[in-house]
């Protein structure tokens, strides 16, 4: 839970802010998760894992109608 809090904290200072977290009974957000989490397995650093995982959902998310 720690980490979540401190990857918000970087994602909202980087300006962009994470988009909700997929939920099962949205099936676009949950493409989009999925598509965002195989697009950052290579991401040595966490922490730049988890705001480019940010900015992956929000346009993924905006392309989709969603955002």
């Amino acid at each position: 839970m720690n980490r979540l809090m401190v990857i918000v904290a970087v994602a909202t200072l980087a300006g962009c802010s994470p988009p909700p977290m997929a939920r099962p009974n949205d099936p676009v957000a949950q493409q989009c998760e999925y598509e965002a989490e195989m697009a950052i397995q290579s991401i040595a650093n966490p922490l730049y894992a988890g705001v480019r995982k940010a900015e992956l959902m929000g346009m993924c998310m905006r392309a989709k109608g969603r955002g």
